[in-house]
């Protein structure tokens, strides 16, 4: 599994926890839709601690 694998897997599962559309690309997740601070916290949760808000 590489990189793009990952990415693409956790761009999945935050598109499901936040019901909305978006896309992984270029090691960027795009959420569509104002879900800023439940990702953050998602990300939180899954152990990701270099997380910062951004957009919107």
């Amino acid at each position: 599994m590489g990189a793009g694998d990952k990415l693409d897997e956790l761009a999945k599962l935050i598109k499901n926890k936040c019901a909305a559309g978006g896309s992984a690309k270029d090691g960027i997740i795009i959420v569509q839709g104002n879900h800023r601070d439940k990702v953050l916290s998602l990300l939180v949760e899954l152990g990701y601690t270099n997380t910062k808000k951004a957009g919107g």
